[in-house]
């Protein structure tokens, strides 16, 4: 069990936002990390260059286009292991401690990381199955964190405000990767070896803090809740705070979803291909972003990875914004649509743009805050709201968790998708077929939803008009 450090609700609800933000900001930074050396790593791997205060290294590999390949290769790899760990550890999140798998997955990775960046570098050990190996265990242990602390957070905070409060809470991944890009311009002068430490060590340290503070239910932290299904409206108080509290279903009354019934809940597989397709363009652009900044735009490895940054501040804001509107909208699909036109036009504008570092800096947001916004969105909110309907709290079913693996693993599949067809693409006709791609994948993206934008409107029309005749029908008594 967590210290508990006070029985106040809204203080508890404030520890878990910092705690689980935090979590993934480091999560998210440790990715980044590995898309932001690829040049430097590119290099080390192609050349007889020494290593900072090392000896000098034979070449690892022969070509430009096989170090591409390679990395991409990795990216792959990463992805689906990455993927399989959301379906699995999404699932094992409704059923075990989610603290101590938490920590353990972050603890885990940070190792991986350490071993896969530093002690490679350190020994001067290159070799494509140790890359390999590692980065798929880190990739599987990073699939711990994001289902988990999407149902964290589902159980705390309640569906008033949600948009915003989860749009704001999903900015973790861009700050996450602009520590991450900020940690390797800080250090690719003395070594990329030391960036990866860095996060390592963050994630490491950070799992302690899970362990010894999260509470990742109100009744872990000795709040008494009680399930009121027929009274949605009304709060209940703790005997040991004048403040309301939520009503929340009682962790021992639920039991965990399987995962083909989580499948059939409605929404769950449609957004799931939807986001397949998004998130193959979202990371995209977080994976390869600062080589296209190097290689195609002629920017050195810090100026590309402080550039970079601009794209998850994008993200940040659209994700926060999206919500909120959403919010006052009563509907998230209407945002969501709307997001997704302006994320095609963002990207296919941008592959226009040059080495003008202000168009570059403003087309770098604006792609952000679309395509970075709208997967930030669909990831934690939409995944919220679906794994919480009232069909499934009615059946007495914990779902936050698998569903939210669901969705974001086959998000990361077509992801590991995208990271193998760009350097192929890269390869045989340049960065402008990547873009071209990029935004096919978003249309299709934007068409999978259109059923359910188009019966939203339907649903909307029915309401009004119900709602037309029940003031006639006032008026006319």
């Amino acid at each position: 069990m967590a210290i508990i450090l006070s029985r106040s609700w809204n203080v508890n609800r404030g520890i878990v936002f910092v705690l689980t933000y935090f979590s993934y900001v480091f999560c998210h930074a440790a990715r980044k990390t590995f898309s932001n050396v690829k040049s430097a790593m590119m290099e080390r791997w192609l050349n007889h260059a020494p290593s900072p205060g090392g000896k000098p290294v034979d070449p690892f590999l022969d070509t430009v286009e096989e170090a591409e390949v390679f990395l991409g290769f990795l990216d792959t790899v990463f992805l689906v292991s990455y993927a399989v760990g959301l379906y699995i550890c999404g699932g094992l999140g409704d059923r075990v401690n989610m603290r101590s798998l938490l920590a353990f997955g972050m603890a885990s990775s940070g190792l991986m990381m350490f071993i896969f960046g530093t002690v490679s570098e350190w020994t001067h050990y290159y070799n494509r199955i140790y890359y390999t190996f590692f980065w798929i265990l880190n990739g599987f242990l990073q699939g711990t964190s994001w289902p988990l602390l999407v149902a964290i957070m589902s159980n705390w905070y309640g569906l008033v405000g949600r948009g915003f409060i989860l749009g704001l809470w999903s900015s973790s991944a861009s700050l996450g990767n602009m520590i991450g890009a900020f940690s390797v311009s800080m250090s690719i002068n003395v070594g990329y070896e030391y960036a990866f430490l860095t996060t390592a060590l963050m994630l490491v340290v950070w799992s302690f803090l899970i362990i010894l503070f999260l509470n990742p239910t109100p009744s872990d932290a000795g709040l008494i809740v009680h399930e009121e299904i027929d009274k949605p409206d009304q709060s209940i108080q703790n005997e040991d705070d004048s403040e309301e509290i939520p009503l929340t279903p009682p962790p021992s009354s639920t039991e965990a979803i399987g995962f083909v019934e989580a499948l059939k809940i409605p929404g769950v597989f449609i957004y799931s291909i939807s986001f397949g397709f998004l998130k193959m363009v979202h990371y995209s652009m977080l994976f390869w972003l600062p080589f296209y900044l190097t290689t195609s735009i002629g920017w050195n490895e810090v100026k590309s990875a402080r550039y970079s940054m601009l794209y998850d501040i994008g993200a940040a804001f659209g994700g926060a914004l999206g919500g909120f509107v959403s919010d006052l909208a009563g509907r998230r699909i209407p945002v969501i649509m709307a997001m997704l036109v302006f994320s095609m036009i963002s990207v296919f504008g941008y592959n226009f743009i040059g080495a003008n570092e202000a168009l570059n800096g403003f087309g770098m947001t604006a792609v952000g805050f679309f395509v970075g916004g709208v997967s930030h969105m669909i990831s934690s909110v939409v995944a919220a709201d679906l794994g919480q309907q009232d069909s499934v709290k009615r059946n007495h079913k914990e779902a936050a968790s698998t569903v939210t693996g669901i969705l974001d693993g086959t998000g990361t599949m077509g992801a590991a998708i995208g990271q193998f067809v760009i350097p192929l693409l890269l390869v045989s006709s340049g960065w402008e077929s990547v873009y071209y791609f990029l935004t096919i994948m978003i249309v299709c993206s934007t068409l999978t939803l259109l059923p359910v934008f188009l019966g939203s409107l339907g649903s909307s029309r029915q309401s009004s008009a119900k709602a037309k005749q029940e003031d006639n029908k006032a008026d006319d008594e």
